[in-house]
């Protein structure tokens, strides 16, 4: 699966090869790969919170922000659908979907099933129609039986 966790795609050799699809639908090999915890996707849509940590059985809600730079920056996007995913992890395929507010704010609560770190991405349709991705966050889940959040915090 491309990029392999925690790399970014950040340049792609258009149509040779066939084994990545960008978020906008393009499809080549990746040629430029990046990773670092500076790293950021220059894009209209953000999620937070960055990082987290529950339980597992417990549920987590991810926030998506969507601006815009017209009229002026800033600018929230009303009634845009955010696709929500768990790209990798132990929750891996759950997905959801949510329609921005009147804040350009769309949210999606998912329920962890096992413990170990889920990588959460988000993409929308701007009004161009191209798909933008959001940065990337992480949840840690936690075993209970295991001794919790603070088992978590100290491995």
């Amino acid at each position: 699966k491309w990029p392999p966790a925690p790399f970014e795609v950040l340049a792609i050799a258009r149509n040779i090869g066939s084994s990545y699809t960008a978020p906008d639908g393009s499809v080549g090999t990746p040629y430029v790969l990046a990773r670092g915890r500076s790293l950021s996707i220059l894009s209209d849509i953000k999620l937070t919170p960055a990082a987290a940590q529950n339980l597992f059985g417990q549920q987590h809600t991810i926030t998506a922000t969507v601006t815009t730079n017209t009229p002026s920056a800033g600018t929230p996007v009303v009634g845009a659908t955010v696709h929500f995913a768990v790209i990798t992890g132990p929750n891996t395929g759950k997905t959801g979907d949510a329609v921005t507010n009147a804040s350009g704010v769309a949210t999606w609560s998912y329920t962890g099933n096992a413990a170990g770190t889920d990588i959460i991405e988000a993409t929308f349709v701007d009004a161009a129609g191209k798909t933008q991705r959001s940065n990337r966050v992480t949840k840690t889940w936690c075993d209970p039986s295991k001794g919790g959040l603070e088992y978590c915090a100290a491995s």
